[in-house]
């Protein structure tokens, strides 16, 4: 049975849940997974100081540099 439709809201965060098609493996092992988290936190570093700087017209944002150290250091949800 098919999932439900989710409801986003604006400024929420959500849990990223994958697995491979037919439940296969994403990852052949420890240093791909690795690898992966490596380029996410690098992806999600730079998208978050770009719009932090057009949101805040430049300035850095406080709390989103807060929130950021969070999930580098992995206690962000």
């Amino acid at each position: 049975m098919p999932s439900l439709p989710r409801i986003q809201l604006p400024g929420d965060n959500y849990h990223v849940v994958t697995r491979g098609e037919g439940r296969r493996k994403l990852f052949h092992d420890q240093g791909h997974y690795e690898s992966w988290g490596q380029g996410l936190v690098y992806r999600a570093w730079t998208v978050h100081r770009i719009w932090s700087a057009e949101r805040d017209g430049g300035t850095k944002s406080p709390r989103g540099g807060v929130m950021m150290l969070q999930i580098l250091n992995g206690n962000g949800t």
